[in-house]
């Protein structure tokens, strides 16, 4: 584990303050000072301020987050994940669902498989409600690719449920992405729920409920 990520994990802090500690020589490891990109194993000492802190293990959780809750762990957001679950690790969100969707989220402090996830087109599969009564036309358009923010959206997969619900797979995640294609077919989401990250289903884990789990190795 990276130097960095050791001490952030250790002490919960922010990147600033922790740039502010190594610049001021306050980090040592075996009491020497090197590099934030020090890669720290087992046998290493990592002291600050002459104190010596222990390394926290990675921790991975899924989280049926709703409505109202904020994909952030800013302190100062009182709808926050950070404040709303008493987790004992300081957790991230491996993507995000915007404030007014809900459903699953994997959490964890572990950076290295945070990257290979978001880094990999796995399928999310969500559950999706609009306002009007949904059309033969509405369901052919929506696989379609369309551009957001300069991007041509993956085309998608979509299932109609009942005349105001429908089922979509996507292989992205773009900002608000399911809201504006919905928006652009001439409807409007009036809820908006994921229940599967690749292999990885919500299944009957109750709303605002978090589960620990063993590392997932593969999730496709």
């Amino acid at each position: 584990m990276r130097l960095y990520l050791y001490v952030k994990n250790a002490l919960d802090i922010t990147r600033s303050e922790i740039t502010k500690l190594h610049k001021e020589k306050r980090i040592l490891v075996n009491d020497s000072f090197v590099n934030l990109t020090y890669d720290v194993i087992d046998s290493d000492k990592v002291s600050v301020d002459g104190k010596i802190i222990k390394k926290v293990p990675f921790v991975y959780y899924l989280y049926n987050k709703p409505i109202g809750i904020v994909c952030t762990n800013n302190k100062e957001v009182a709808d926050s994940i950070r404040n709303n679950l008493d987790i004992p690790f300081r957790v991230y969100p491996i993507g995000r669902l915007d404030k007014e969707s809900r459903g699953l989220l994997i959490l964890t402090n572990d950076s290295n498989f945070t990257n290979k996830v978001l880094s990999t087109h796995y399928e999310k599969e969500y559950i999706v409600k609009v306002k009007d009564k949904i059309s033969d036309e509405f369901i052919a358009n929506m696989p379609k690719s369309m551009v957001l923010r300069g991007i041509d959206t993956l085309p998608c997969k979509v299932e109609k449920i009942d005349d105001y619900e429908f089922k979509i797979i996507l292989n992205e995640g773009k900002y608000h992405q399911i809201r504006r294609m919905v928006v652009a077919r001439g409807n409007k989401v009036v809820d908006l729920k994921r229940i599967r990250i690749g292999n990885i289903k919500l299944n009957d884990l109750e709303e605002g409920n978090y589960l620990k789990i063993d590392k997932l190795p593969f999730i496709i």
